[in-house]
């Protein structure tokens, strides 16, 4: 008699196995749409969500510091033009001597 109750005990643990071994094809894809959700949570905001909020810490110049700095661009611009154009004319001489 152990040796039925055992069999039988082993049988049902096969047949437990084998039952949750087979899985549905809906279940499956239900299952790999959960992971793909559970990936897109663990990313985070979305791309350009992350790029607004970025947007937003950003202190954006008044018009006056805006009108200041471009004519502090414009006459330096000028001014390395100048020194360039006057070391130009200096070596076309000192050439044109040797």
């Amino acid at each position: 008699m152990e040796e039925n109750t055992s069999n039988g005990s082993n049988e049902n643990e096969n047949n437990e196995s084998e039952s949750k071994k087979v899985v549905s094809k809906d279940e499956a894809s239900a299952s790999k749409d959960n992971k793909k959700k559970n990936k897109a949570e663990k990313k985070g905001p979305g791309f350009f969500d992350r790029h607004k909020a970025e947007f937003k810490k950003i202190k954006w110049p008044s018009r006056q510091e805006l009108f200041k700095e471009t004519v502090v661009v414009i006459v330096i611009s000028l001014a390395v033009g100048i020194m360039i154009y006057a070391m130009d004319k200096v070596l076309q001489y000192g050439f044109a001597l040797l």
